[in-house]
């Protein structure tokens, strides 16, 4: 690739060579056999729910208390754990809140460094 393009691929590359990266991988089986598994017509909506509400909290949230623009990945994550947690028959309303107290927790909860849940060893 020429230009912008490879400079993309080579951003996408190494992100999957971190722990988060590792981890999207690592989650990307698990759903999909959770959607095989169950009804797709209920899942990918719970799926969709969690991840768009902890991303979006995680983006507003960064906005507001660093003045920062941030892609949310970690927030990504988050959304796929509660995903692969929480039943898909739950109310959109536990898979909203479950999302926004996770998000606020990663930024309530934290070391000088770091989330208490992120911490370098």
């Amino acid at each position: 690739m020429t230009g912008d393009g490879g400079s993309i691929f080579r951003s996408v590359r190494r992100f999957l060579r971190t722990p988060k990266g590792l981890l999207l991988v690592g989650f990307v089986p698990i759903l999909a056999l959770a959607i095989a598994q169950e009804d797709a017509s209920a899942t990918v909506p719970a799926l969709l729910v969690v991840v768009i509400t902890a991303s979006l909290f995680d983006i507003a949230a960064f906005q507001l208390l660093y003045n920062k623009w941030i892609f949310p990945s970690g927030a990504i994550l988050t959304g796929l754990i509660l995903a692969i947690v929480l039943a898909p028959t739950e109310p959109a309303y536990a898979e909203i809140a479950g999302a926004v107290i996770a998000i606020l927790s990663k930024h309530a909860l934290r070391t000088r460094l770091s989330n208490i849940f992120n911490r370098p060893r």
